[in-house]
């Protein structure tokens, strides 16, 4: 004997419930997600007033775009995109790069990126460049996943920058290899979030390309955020004396990328306790 079984009207009202909750459950984290990456990682406010009161230099924001420029008359015939690291605050790099605008007369270029996530950035190498026809030469560059992004755009790009600078960076897996083009990577020998082994693992730099590894330096002293880490070992070197260290390492590039062009003062010595 077949015994024939009515559906259950109420046998899907679990499952949809089910499902109702499991795609609000899908938004909520998604929402989270695009909330901690959006926050991000702010400047550290004391590093910033006090490299805006010791060092010769100018900012503005007009929401897309920092700029980091030098006081004074001189015109500005260098300037560098910078693209931030993921989930960093781009005023966080004012402090690191103030003595060496001073010390150059280069002008810094950070622009706003989605969610603080690089790579959803599109083009704003290629966009500041073209907002600003002032000035002559470009050098392109980041910090951590920021330097990936300049790097890629170098070796998309039909209109090659004067040169690549890399911040606790890498190639990422761009192939740069028959690229010939002045670049400089600098490492910190205390990076534990990026370490220059494993920031060389995929992809290649240009031929010749210059390492410089600073002593004791972390991931997080590339920029002021604050006491935020971002996962780094301690360091037993203060951020003065790494600032030190980059700031002479990258102001020496930017000499040799455009003799020319550039001021010819050596950054002066970042106060103790400074930023």
């Amino acid at each position: 004997m077949t015994i024939a079984i009515a559906p259950s009207r109420r046998l899907g009202r679990p499952v949809t419930r089910t499902l109702r909750y499991v795609a609000i459950g899908v938004a909520a984290a998604l929402a989270a997600g695009a909330s901690w990456l959006a926050v991000g990682d702010d400047a550290d406010q004391g590093a910033l007033v006090l490299a805006l009161a010791t060092y010769g230099i100018t900012t503005s924001d007009d929401g897309t775009v920092l700029a980091i420029t030098p006081s004074g008359p001189d015109r500005v015939d260098v300037g560098i995109v910078f693209i931030p690291g993921t989930r960093i605050a781009r005023e966080a790099y004012v402090a690191t790069w103030a003595p060496i605008v001073e010390a150059t007369g280069v002008a810094v270029h950070i622009p706003a990126v989605p969610l603080n996530l690089p790579a959803l950035a599109g083009d704003p190498i290629g966009d500041i460049i073209a907002a600003n026809p002032g000035i002559p030469t470009w050098i392109v560059g980041g910090h951590s996943m920021g330097g990936f992004e300049a790097a890629a755009y170098t070796a998309a790009t039909d209109e090659r920058p004067a040169g690549l600078l890399l911040w606790g960076s890498g190639p990422a897996r761009t192939d740069l290899s028959e690229v010939a083009l002045p670049t400089l990577l600098v490492a910190g020998e205390a990076d534990s979030v990026l370490p220059l082994d494993r920031a060389l693992r995929e992809g290649s730099l240009p031929p010749g390309a210059t390492i410089e590894v600073v002593d004791g330096m972390t991931h997080g002293q590339f920029g002021r955020y604050g006491d935020e880490e971002v996962g780094d070992r301690g360091s037993g070197r203060s951020n003065a004396e790494t600032l030190d260290d980059l700031a002479t390492a990258t102001a020496a590039f930017l000499r040799r990328v455009a003799p020319d062009r550039v001021f010819d003062a050596l950054p002066a010595e970042t106060a103790p306790g400074g930023p």
